[in-house]
């Protein structure tokens, strides 16, 4: 492959490999590897004789590599965190606030993303710059409101329960280190910070878009609708989540490359319409323009300013590359993007949108050409699963990692997504057009009512068939790295059988693999308490999860989500039984599980293993003679074996 034509597929890859290792380790060690690198470059030059053609490319590559080092060491803001380091004296302290996000939901904490601007005492301010996240019961906050807050900062850290999302990870992605609860008696509410024209100017178009969709649509085809064309999921029930997550339908609901992806062709159909009146390099000009204007009623999601970003480089591209080397152009526009902030490398909607596009660039035609179909529908439905087939494959190893699952039925998903949220993008923006024509504007809202109401029946269709979901896939790392090697050397070295057979039985071994780790999930046997405030606990046997709980009124939605992880890593039927008072045994398939009520706890026993030990959950000093005894999290200074702060207890059960 000639450096020259395709500089950004070598570029790209060295410059993200840069970033992982440039986070783990120093800087000053990845310029002593770039000085060895390039020594080692002139070497070949001289022993090998080799044209200097090879020598600049490889420079260039490692020195890419090095920058990702670099740009990533200036990026991260983990020593200005503060309750981290030299910053922890300011743990519990008074800050002054920006609101930057308000994440509205029906729960009773409402999540805040927070600038702060300094730190306050009685006769002191001192300036600290830093995004916080912050957790609040009080519902009248918004965006650029100022606040000063008293309250007690720590790390983002993880609960250490099973199958949970890695919070940490996600965040820190964002530079976002510290976390703090907030009473709403905690704050004083002082003035507004300043907000550009530009998003007063764009927060009264949504807020009209809002309006034109809230009049004409009802409640679940709202919350669908404003998801899908604004971006906005505040009004998704939980249940809808979930429909739309088991039947692999979930990305349709975050504005990303394919909403862009489509807004754009549509465009350029329309204008393709009237070649007279708009040439063709106009009408990608004119378009581009519309899809950023959307970008920015939207919000600038980073979703969707990637994906814009990558569809104008790309449109671009068509117009001026003789050759059309997507692939390079949709690396280039990745390449910026890490340039100026190299920790989207981190972020889940980056990979994805990215990964989804190289498996159809890369494999598409392959696999739209594996059968020739005459009837113009049938090929037409065809091309539309061949697209899915190669964004699926591209995605798949990082999509088990993160999420533990996959939609069995993800080609019918596909076809049926890519027809409805075309119909449901292009209905909702003839209908902000049109909406000020009152008979037009009612026929389009009918049509828009409908639409939606086939998609949420056609998604929750697709979930209820047996089998919609295979859940328990927890890759290690690894595997996922082995995996993407062999997408690699199957798009590469395309004329080498000896290569292309290796990587068909590594990928078979590595598929085997897989299943067995989702065999010893779905059949694994266990006790676990988790680390929560509320108590809870599972039994694991086979394809059955028994989850005991002390919950008068049923379970939280804090204590059903610690259910509903747990059972994406490790399957089984969930049963419910609440602890009353006195006693409760469980059979087990061998021995039996023994929990007895006390005022200050529960005392809990296996039989199987002859473990025993007491759950304290009040300060109170336990009055039997126990060396095992366990600690809720929100116990302090006691001594115990193990406090659930620190994660869940898990215990195997011997069958």
């Amino acid at each position: 492959m000639n450096f020259y034509a395709k500089p950004f597929v070598y570029i790209t890859p060295l410059l993200a490999l840069g970033i992982l290792l440039g986070d783990v380790f120093e800087v000053e060690n990845g310029l002593t590897w770039l000085l060895m690198a390039v020594c080692l470059a002139i070497v070949i030059r001289v022993i090998l004789r080799k044209s200097i053609d090879y020598l600049l490319p490889f420079i260039a590559v490692l020195g890419f590599f090095y920058l990702g080092a670099i740009t990533v060491d200036f990026a991260r803001f983990d020593d200005r965190a503060i309750g981290n380091g030299d910053q922890n004296e300011y743990a519990n302290s008074t800050m002054l606030l920006n609101v930057l996000e308000v994440n509205d939901s029906e729960s009773l904490w409402q999540r805040l993303v927070c600038e702060s601007i300094a730190i306050v005492g009685e006769d002191s301010y001192v300036s600290h710059r830093e995004k916080v996240l912050v957790y609040t019961n009080s519902p009248s906050l918004r965006k650029n409101d100022q606040i000063i807050m008293r309250g007690s900062f720590k790390l983002i850290t993880n609960k250490g329960n099973p199958g949970e999302f890695d919070s940490r990870h996600y965040w820190n992605s964002k530079n976002i280190y510290s976390i703090a609860f907030m009473d709403e008696n905690q704050y004083l509410h002082i003035g507004y910070s300043n907000s550009y024209f530009f998003d007063n100017l764009r927060d009264i178009v949504s807020s009209k878009l809002d309006d034109i969709l809230g009049s004409n649509l009802d409640e679940s085809n709202l919350a669908v609708a404003k998801a899908l064309i604004l971006g906005d999921k505040s009004l998704l029930r939980p249940e809808l989540k979930q429909s739309f997550s088991s039947a692999g339908a979930m990305h349709v609901l975050a504005v990303s490359g394919l909403h862009v992806g489509i807004i754009l062709e549509l465009l350029l159909f329309l204008f393709g319409r009237i070649p007279k009146l708009i040439k063709k390099n106009m009408a990608v000009v004119i378009a581009l323009i519309i899809l950023w204007v959307y970008a920015a009623v939207v919000g600038f999601s980073p979703s969707v300013v990637r994906a814009t970003i990558m569809f104008t480089l790309l449109a671009i591209g068509r117009i001026y590359s003789k050759g059309g080397n997507e692939i390079n152009i949709l690396l280039f526009s990745a390449c910026l993007m890490l340039f100026y902030n190299p920790l989207l490398l981190y972020d889940i909607g980056f990979q994805l949108s990215y990964l989804a596009m190289i498996g159809i660039l890369s494999l598409y035609r392959p696999i739209e050409s594996a059968f020739y179909i005459r009837n113009k529908w049938v090929k037409k439905i065809w091309q539309g699963t061949s697209v899915g087939i190669a964004a699926q494959l591209f995605t798949l190893p990082v999509t088990l990692y993160y999420f533990h699952q996959f939609p069995n039925y993800f080609l019918l998903t596909n076809v049926g997504m890519m027809v409805f949220a075309g119909l449901v993008l292009s209905l909702g923006l003839i209908l902000f057009s049109t909406s000020w024509i009152s008979f037009i504007g009612k026929f389009m809202a009918g049509l828009l009512s409908f639409a939606l109401t086939a998609m949420i029946f056609f998604v929750e269709w697709i979930e209820k068939l047996d089998g919609s979901v295979a859940y328990g896939f927890t890759l290690p790392w690894y595997f996922v790295l082995i995996a993407y090697l062999l997408l690699f050397i199957s798009v590469v070295v395309k004329s080498r059988k000896i290569f292309l057979r290796g990587s068909f039985i590594i990928a078979l071994g590595l598929l085997v693999a897989i299943q067995v780790i989702r065999y010893q999930n779905m059949s694994k046997a266990e006790f676990v308490i988790y680390n929560s405030n509320q108590l809870l606990m599972t039994v694991k046997q086979g394809d059955e999860i028994l989850c005991l709980h002390n919950a008068s009124n049923g379970l939280t939605d804090d204590l059903d989500f610690l259910v509903e992880a747990y059972a994406k890593v490790n399957p089984g039927k969930l049963k419910y039984v609440r602890l009353g008072r006195g006693e409760t045994n469980i059979k087990l398939k061998a021995g039996s599980l023994n929990i007895v009520k006390f005022e200050h706890g529960y005392k809990i026993s296996l039989t199987s293993s002859g473990r025993n030990f007491f759950l304290r959950t009040s300060t109170r000093s336990v009055p039997f003679d126990y060396s095992e005894i366990i600690d809720m999290p929100y116990i302090q200074n006691k001594k115990t074996l193990y406090n659930l702060k620190n994660g869940c207890y898990r215990i195997p059960l011997n069958e």
